[in-house]
């Protein structure tokens, strides 16, 4: 009988490495264009940004000529020190083959890297229905981008995330509000599971470790996409002697679902599939909320600001937009100061509505200045590494930069409205049917599109109305005739009224009983024609 080892450190290894972050790169797209070869293989580098004990930490994955992880057994394991706002670099290098000799073997040519935190990839993963993090990689040599193909597809890289198992709870969705969802929704977490039922992919199959005996010479078959979940195969690989040492954690096999006794069976090989949560159709509240509010803030430029150029245009649209609301918030308050300098004998009257308008005015605009001043002096001719930084507030979110960096034009806003309502109710005063006629004038010019769509959509209603009642008469009166047509009306006899006129009848049939008029009848006649002569 085989003796099997003692399966406790196999345990323990696995234990610890579900105690850290765990990074597994999946694929990459639109790389191809990038290098003149017809088939090359990109490195993706993952490095770590934010904790400066990290700063040695690198972890280099090539992938195949087609852009996938051959191995999708080995996923990067982070430093135990790494927090959920920790920025993970993600770098797409090109390395020049072994054959090559010389220096330019050894060179490695960087295209671009982006940058994001390990909390707000865990968030992109809910909102894929492959449960997948893609990450764009903005191109920074020169080359491309004078031929301008790098601007029409950026490459970008498939990653999934795994959370330590002691901290899974504390990335659920429990309590989740629109400041926790910067970076991407929320999501749920189910007791058993890790992130959200959200898995790395695993090994199909687990060598057993009660062989000695290796297994040499089989070749590993290429690796499938693990979002694929219409897809039932399975990753066989086998890991060499000389690939990988066996001491290394890495290349561990990783389960994603519930741990039992069965997984570590060391007889029977262990076969996971993919896993995906069941997400709604419609979109959530919190999903329709995210999106008002990136169409009323830059929050979404500022989440996808990956490099320092894109920082830049930013940060110099930001100027702008504070230079001229400063400029018009400066002209409001001095229309509003000229206003205030008037007494009750002037030749227009104001009364309380025209006060708390102008109120509302002077209030919005001095508030207005005053932010804008501040964002001025704060950010001008500041560098793209400092919007970086300062971007993001005490929660690791850029929410509260995106809201503050618009007050000063909100300000404005509702300045100039609370000036409009002031000079309207001002002007109401001295003559209230003008300003009812014009404003609703302009009312209407406004809105002149939704007005002739109106008309069009009343005209189609009674052009259909006055088509269906011809069709209902027209059918009704042919019902008539023909109901006409198959039941005549019963014409009753009509007595002559000259003598003498001769009545048809049929004639007698051979060997047949002549047919006489009765008696009645000839009397009737024969008085009839009596009347009729003494009338005459």
């Amino acid at each position: 009988m085989p003796h099997n080892p003692d399966p406790s450190p196999k345990n323990s290894t696995s234990s610890a490495t579900d105690r850290l972050w765990q990074i597994l790169v999946i694929r990459a797209n639109n790389w191809q264009y990038l290098h003149a070869e017809s088939s090359w293989r990109p490195t993706i580098t993952l490095t770590l940004d934010s904790l400066p004990s990290s700063s040695g930490y690198k972890h280099d994955v090539l992938l195949g000529t087609d852009g996938q992880n051959p191995n999708l057994r080995l996923s990067a394991l982070l430093p135990p020190e790494v927090a959920p706002h920790s920025t993970l670099v993600i770098g797409m290098h090109y390395q020049p083959s072994a054959k090559r000799k010389g220096k330019s073997r050894k060179r490695r040519r960087r295209f671009g890297e982006a940058r994001l935190s390990l909390e707000a990839a865990l968030r992109q993963q809910t909102e894929t229905a492959e449960g997948v993090c893609e990450v764009k990689i903005p191109i920074e040599f020169a080359e491309q981008k004078r031929k301008g193909s790098a601007l029409a597809k950026l490459p970008s890289v498939l990653l999934r995330v795994r959370a330590p198992e002691g901290r899974a709870e504390i990335y659920s969705d429990a309590g989740g509000t629109l400041v926790d969802s910067c970076d991407g929704d929320t999501h749920s977490t189910t007791s058993g599971t890790v992130v959200s039922d959200e898995v790395l992919v695993s090994s199909s199959r687990e060598i057993s470790p009660a062989s000695n005996s290796r297994l040499h010479g089989h070749k590993a078959s290429k690796g499938f996409l693990p979002y694929d979940t219409s897809s039932s195969s399975t990753s066989h690989t086998v890991v060499e002697d000389d690939d990988e040492p066996e001491s290394s954690p890495s290349t561990l096999p990783r389960t994603s679902g519930p741990r039992s006794q069965s997984t570590h069976d060391t007889h029977q090989p262990e076969t996971n599939t993919v896993e995906g949560t069941s997400r709604s159709d419609g979109p959530s509240i919190l999903r329709t909320l995210r999106t008002l509010y990136d169409a009323v803030t830059y929050h979404r430029e500022l989440c996808e600001a990956t490099n320092d150029a894109q920082r830049e245009d930013l940060l110099s649209k930001l100027i702008r937009e504070w230079q001229w609301v400063g400029g018009a918030l400066l002209a409001i308050v001095a229309l509003d100061t000229t206003v205030f300098g008037f007494n009750s004998g002037t030749l227009f009257g104001v009364d309380g509505f025209a006060r708390r308008a102008l109120t509302i005015s002077a209030i919005s605009s001095a508030l207005g200045l005053a932010v804008d001043a501040v964002l001025l002096v704060s950010y001008f001719g500041a560098t793209a590494e400092r919007l970086r930084i300062s971007s993001r507030s005490l929660h690791h979110s850029q929410f509260y930069f995106a809201l503050t960096s618009r007050l000063p034009l909100v300000a404005t806003l509702i300045s100039i409205l609370a000036l409009a309502a002031f000079l309207l109710a001002v002007a109401y005063t001295a003559w209230p049917s003008a300003v009812l006629v014009i404003s609703g004038l302009a009312g209407i010019l406004l809105g002149l599109q939704y007005v002739v769509r109106a008309g069009e959509l009343l005209g189609q209603t009674l052009a259909y109305g006055v088509l269906e009642m011809r069709d209902l008469l027209r059918t009704s009166r042919n019902i008539t005739r023909t109901d006409t047509e198959m039941h005549p009306p019963m014409v009753p006899d009509i007595d002559l009224p000259m003598s003498g006129v001769s009545v048809h009848t049929a004639p007698d049939r051979a060997g047949g009983r002549s047919t006489r008029p009765s008696r009645a009848s000839s009397d009737r006649r024969t008085s009839n024609g009596g009347r009729y002569q003494r009338r005459r």
